[in-house]
């Protein structure tokens, strides 16, 4: 189920990233964002698909994880650098310049704090300020 789920993805992955090269080279700048954002969505949709796969390997004993020491604030500060796109009417502010470093699987917690901060924005208003932590 996984290779069927995975393979349309990746195919539709490969054609945004050639329409990209190929507008990066003109001067239609709504192209290379709608691009840039399609591209963004797909990568989306890839986790989804992962943590959906990753629930069926844990419900079954075979979730696999991959351990390392990294600095949170480097990850928390990409996930909110990607929900800025999509939730312009909203201010988030992470202003850790600590080095966090933890030991766990980065793309799971990865998954964690997107979550976190996506019900942050779900739950407020418009035009509020949501101030991340660490």
């Amino acid at each position: 189920m996984s290779h069927e789920l995975k393979t349309p993805i990746t195919s539709l992955k490969a054609f945004i990233q050639m329409l990209y090269k190929a507008a990066k080279n003109g001067s239609d700048h709504y192209t290379l964002g709608a691009l840039a954002q399609a591209d963004k969505q797909v990568k989306k949709m890839t986790n989804m698909i992962n943590g959906f796969l990753n629930i069926s390997r844990l419900e079954s004993g075979n979730l696999h994880l991959t351990i390392n020491k990294f600095n949170i604030s480097n990850l928390i500060q990409e996930v909110i650098e990607n929900l800025k796109l999509t939730a312009p009417a909203h201010t988030i502010c992470f202003n850790n310049t600590q080095i966090l470093t933890v030991n766990v699987d980065e793309e799971k917690v990865g998954h964690v704090v997107s979550n976190i901060i996506c019900k942050a924005i779900k739950y407020s208003g418009d035009n509020t300020f949501i101030n991340v932590k660490a």
